[in-house]
């Protein structure tokens, strides 16, 4: 799931829009050097790029790291950048409160922000796991790919969707949801595309596990 934005602009100027996910942030006890982990994404709604100038994470600004985080300080005109984003000491449960801002080529502010919760891993006891971290299809050797998408405790459901919001033609998944343990085929066709590489990924979720989220990137390249 992804916490629900707050994109803010004008007509005929830059919209931001600010998404994290999960939606709710539960500690992963497994990881001691990032027990509270998420991913955002910012795109730009309103076809006008937007130099971006400030940043705040909580309750602290984190403007002069715009360049180290977002890897770059603007964002063109419909674009999208995605970065991740690491607690490793949080008073739990806690709301916290991410803010960006910029302006556009004609100086217009523009600003985006987005509230995400964070839990502790005590409050569930259920697990998600996928048995890939990312998949690579070659046009060359095209073979179909098995994963088995895991969500303990009894009846847990998960869910699988594109990130981009649906999946491009060239990507087949067998099923986009189950419940407890079952496989998915995962594939790739050629089709019309051009030669070039194709991108996508993969988010299995499961609102009462942790993590709730799990990312899988895929690759295609075609020949």
């Amino acid at each position: 799931m992804i916490a629900n934005p707050i994109f803010l602009g004008f007509a005929g100027q830059a919209a931001l829009q600010l998404t994290s996910e999960p939606s709710a942030v539960q500690k992963n006890a497994g990881s001691a050097s990032c027990p509270w982990s998420e991913h955002f994404i910012l795109r730009e709604l309103g076809g006008a790029g937007v130099n971006l100038t400030s940043f705040g994470a909580g309750n602290v600004d984190q403007s002069q790291y715009i360049l180290s985080f977002w890897k770059t300080s603007t964002i063109p005109a419909l674009g999208q950048l995605e970065t991740d984003f690491c607690w490793s000491n949080l008073p739990v449960p806690a709301l916290l409160g991410y803010t960006i801002g910029g302006t556009d080529a004609s100086g217009n502010p523009v600003s985006a922000a987005v509230l995400v919760p964070f839990l502790d891993s005590s409050l569930a006891a259920n697990t998600l796991s996928v048995s890939a971290s990312s998949l690579a299809f070659d046009s060359a050797a095209l073979h179909p790919v098995l994963v088995t998408v895991a969500a303990s405790g009894g009846g847990q459901i998960w869910t699988a969707r594109a990130r981009s919001g649906s999946a491009p033609a060239w990507l087949h998944i067998s099923n986009y949801s189950g419940i407890g343990s079952e496989n998915v085929l995962i594939s790739a066709t050629v089709g019309t595309l051009a030669a070039g590489t194709y991108s996508e990924t993969l988010l299995f979720e499961s609102l009462d596990a942790v993590p709730k989220s799990i990312a899988v990137p895929i690759t295609f390249v075609v020949h």
